[in-house]
């Protein structure tokens, strides 16, 4: 279920990690195994059951996926965090990095339990006034295009658009997801 916020739940930020990356030494990064593509590119949260958190996707979009562990019965997640454009070898790597994380969430969770999530985004209001008339601007609907197509011919699941991107650059989504109770809140500022 993805829940639309104002404000996210005050009590729920503190439980597990955050995956904001803006800044962060990717050695932190990589003692907490976080894949990454190096400084301010992309994240990606390890396959566990632990609540994630990721904030300011400005320009950057978000996946946020969830199973039901074969072994445990309990709900496991990942979630990312990447910016648009990367250049080409760290596009490769996240490429690569996404595959991975998708086939672990897939062999660790029972058939059909599997749900994910696209959100964030941003396209400028030129773009929206010069493209006027076609679904979203080009560039932020490759993007999305490439990544739902991984997604999907990883896990064989749909996945679902949270939102559509901004078209504000001073605006900002924050993203927590609730692993155990399957809920992903969504905060625009």
């Amino acid at each position: 279920m993805i829940l639309r916020l104002k404000k996210l739940p005050k009590r729920k930020i503190t439980m597990g990690y955050s995956m904001c990356f803006g800044g962060i030494p990717t050695e932190l990064l990589d003692m907490q195994h976080i894949l990454h593509g190096g400084k301010n590119t992309y994240v990606i949260s390890e396959v566990g059951i632990e609540n994630k958190f990721s904030k300011d996707y400005g320009p950057c979009t978000g996946i946020a996926m969830v199973g039901t562990s074969r072994a445990s019965g309990e709900n496991i997640s990942a979630m990312t965090h990447q910016v648009p454009g990367l250049e080409d070898g760290v596009e490769q790597k996240f490429e690569s990095d996404l595959r991975s994380t998708l086939r672990e969430l897939t062999n660790r969770s029972t058939e059909g339990t599997i749900d994910i999530v696209f959100y964030g985004g941003l396209v400028s209001e030129s773009e929206v006034y010069a493209e006027s008339g076609k679904d979203l601007p080009k560039k932020y609907n490759n993007i999305r295009e490439n990544i739902v197509r991984i997604c999907k011919e990883e896990t064989g699941v749909d996945v679902r658009v949270a939102l559509d991107p901004k078209a504000k650059t001073n605006t900002v989504d924050d993203v927590y997801l609730d692993t155990p109770n399957r809920r992903l809140y969504i905060r625009r500022t």
